[in-house]
């Protein structure tokens, strides 16, 4: 029989809650020569949007220091799965 760990409400929420939005844009512009002499410009924008949890930036942030794996759960806020 499995034992099955419990999580207090309060930890899931600051672990899983929390809207972390990374916005970006930028603009990327070509100019180009034609047969007949003159120019061509293509231009591209673009724009992104990501959310994120608060977790999965603790895990990013530990893995980019050289985090071991033994130490996420302390270091991102997990309990640790003892009963």
């Amino acid at each position: 029989m499995s034992e099955l760990a419990t999580i207090e409400t309060h930890v899931l929420d600051r672990v899983m809650g929390g809207q972390n939005v990374e916005e970006g844009e930028g603009n990327i512009g070509v100019t180009a020569p034609t047969r007949r002499g003159g120019t061509v410009q293509v231009g591209v924008q673009g724009r992104g949007r990501r959310t994120r949890t608060d977790y999965a930036v603790c895990v990013d942030n530990y893995r980019q220091m050289g985090g071991e794996p033994s130490g996420l759960r302390a270091a991102c806020g997990l309990p640790n799965g003892q009963p």
